[in-house]
């Protein structure tokens, strides 16, 4: 099993990554289609049947690569800022392709 490493610093199985990653690309079609300017949590955007079989540890994990994925332009979404002292969105909205 091959173990990558996130631009935030953070590091997960490949598999458990792309996992997320097709998750998430999954219902872009959709959501895109009929929510657009809705802001989206990891958790949404995975569905509740994947994300009810996830660990604590893999909930976390699944939101770092989800911030790894924005980052490198993987998935077209763009994070909604945060207040307060964790750097690290919540919230994601489509990007602006207008």
């Amino acid at each position: 099993m091959k173990t990558i490493i996130l631009n935030s610093g953070f590091s997960c199985s490949e598999d458990f990554y792309l996992r997320v990653k097709n998750q998430i690309l999954e219902v872009v079609p959709i959501i895109r289609r009929d929510h657009p300017d809705i802001k989206w949590t990891v958790e949404m955007l995975c569905g509740e049947l994947f994300w009810d079989e996830l660990s604590d540890g893999q909930c976390r994990a699944a939101g770092n690569c989800m911030v790894d994925l924005v980052e490198s332009g993987q998935v077209p979404f763009v994070n909604v800022p945060r207040t307060g002292r964790n750097p690290y969105s919540l919230q994601y909205q489509f990007k602006n392709t207008g």
